[in-house]
């Protein structure tokens, strides 16, 4: 069952705005949780404020550093490879920092699907050092594609804290296939995110439409109160983190922002219920 009081504010529907503002959005806006970007992190320390300092400004207003965003595992390459251990260092820096639960990773892999199993496991034994669930999200544009390859590499891997990230946006764009998620035990389905959108897209470029063009839950066209009434079929009980990236909304105020996400969900998730 969906628990209302859980959900998350995602980083990257604040993408443009700072800590303390992004912060201070998801308060007023009555977001217990929120989502992190590691490079984020890095900017606030570079712009001077220590682990310690941001920890203190989530606490002074009431808000837990839930999630980490986001770890790309796979690399073929030492560009790559250097870029990949940087933020697996600060994803794990932040955990310790905030007592985050989650942090998220995404493809694509390199080599066979054993080869992913291998690289994700050893990513996951890592991360339970710091008290971390992975969760792989499945993107249409990599070779993570879909429910069933992102599951798949999760089984294989065999780890108690590695599951699969389902994004609404990328199952209604991507394979839009209900059976896929079936297939994912509910236990191996450790994060959801949500948002909304039109069947057709506004651009043509996937990466492009979906780093732009998200819509509040209930204002766009997928079938969301289907979507969430399917994860709770499946006992699927998890934070929602609410993932509406937007140019559209970047020009507003952040606790506008923040308000209009939080009430987009509700009300699904009411009709959903209803």
């Amino acid at each position: 069952m969906i628990d209302e009081d859980s959900v998350v504010l995602s980083h990257f529907s604040l993408k443009h705005v700072g800590l303390e503002e992004r912060l201070a959005a998801a308060q007023a806006a009555g977001f217990k949780f929120i989502g992190l970007y590691v490079d984020a992190f890095l900017a606030s320390e570079q712009a001077g404020l220590t682990p310690s300092q941001q920890r203190q400004l989530a606490e002074r207003h009431e808000v837990v550093v839930a999630e980490v965003e986001a770890l790309r595992p796979w690399w073929n390459d030492a560009a790559s490879r250097e870029r990949a251990e940087l933020a697996e260092h600060t994803a794990f820096r932040m955990a310790d920092t905030f007592g985050s639960r989650y942090v998220q990773a995404i493809g694509p892999y390199h080599g066979s699907l054993d080869d992913a199993a291998e690289t994700f496991a050893a990513l996951c034994d890592r991360a339970a050092e710091h008290g971390l669930t992975v969760g792989i999200e499945f993107l249409p544009y990599t070779n993570i594609s879909d429910a069933r390859v992102a599951g798949s590499i999760v089984a294989a891997a065999d780890r108690p804290n590695g599951g699969v990230c389902v994004d609404s946006w990328h199952h209604f764009r991507g394979a839009a296939d209900d059976a896929l998620i079936r297939e994912l035990t509910a236990s191996k389905v450790v994060a959801v995110q949500l948002d909304d959108g039109l069947h057709q897209p506004e651009n043509p470029d996937y990466f492009t439409d979906t780093m732009e063009n998200r819509l509040v839950p209930g204002e766009g066209e997928f079938d969301l109160i289907g979507f969430l009434r399917l994860l709770d079929e499946m006992d699927i009980s998890v934070p929602v983190s609410i993932e509406v990236i937007s140019t559209q909304l970047q020009a507003l105020p952040a606790v506008e922002v923040a308000m209009r996400l939080r009430q987009g969900f509700h009300q699904v998730l009411a009709a959903a219920r209803g």
